[in-house]
């Protein structure tokens, strides 16, 4: 407030000292409104995504037992879950889980699926849909430091050689059902505020599904990488 005084009496033609202070004061806050806005709100107050390994064991999947009405086992799924989480110090609002690209290994070398269209994954924990309605849920809040997952695929003992991509809409020539084999799916996910580098998830399959996990470790495996196949 001094300096704001000092000026305005340095300054002839401002012959009122408390206009001038006024009028410097306001540039003052306009200049600190721009510089917080644009520089230090943006860096320090921002929703912030990470794309991690759930912890699971074996890594990035997990045993679901589907059962009937009675009891008895029906078929047992594994899925691959996807574990996101804000760790910046606002929500991140209307994000969507999405997988961008996919590679598969075709006699030792990567082969990228052309023209791909990003399509949404499903949000995991029984969150297929919105509440109380038959909308398909693709965007969420994410709430800082709370865990959220979301699905990349699965197989089953039910079709034991079928491994199921969980987007979801269904796009021609993009379809959800694959065979054994090794792939490279490329995911991210976007948002309000929310700049986010792709991770991409290497599966690899050698076919068939039984519910004894030991068999599975040794026919499913999923990794995380930063980089795409070379």
């Amino acid at each position: 407030m001094i300096v704001v005084f000092l000026i305005s009496f340095s300054c002839k033609s401002w012959e009122n000292p408390l206009i001038a202070a006024g009028t410097v004061g306001a540039a003052v806050a306009a200049v600190w409104a721009i510089i917080y806005l644009e520089i230090i709100k943006p860096k320090y107050y921002r929703p912030k995504l990470e794309i991690k390994e759930p912890g699971f064991i074996p890594p990035f999947y997990r045993t679901a037992n589907i059962g009937n009405n009675a009891g008895n086992l029906i078929k047992t799924e594994y899925y691959i879950n996807i574990l996101l989480k804000n760790i910046g110090n606002r929500t991140a609002k209307n994000c969507q889980s999405l997988l961008i690209g996919m590679w598969k290994r075709v006699q030792g070398d990567w082969r990228k699926e052309e023209n791909w269209i990003s399509v949404p994954l499903q949000w995991a924990g029984g969150e297929k849909r919105e509440y109380g309605t038959n909308k398909i849920r693709e965007e969420r809040n994410i709430i800082p430091h709370r865990p959220y997952y979301f699905n990349l695929g699965k197989i089953s003992t039910h079709q034991p050689n079928i491994f199921v991509i969980l987007y979801l809409p269904s796009l021609a020539g993009q379809k959800p059902k694959i065979g054994a084999g090794e792939y490279c799916f490329e995911v991210t996910v976007t948002g309000e505020e929310v700049d986010l580098p792709p991770k991409y998830f290497y599966v690899i399959w050698r076919g068939g599904c039984t519910d004894n996990i030991e068999e599975v470790k040794q026919r499913f495996e999923v990794s995380m990488d930063d980089n795409p196949p070379a």
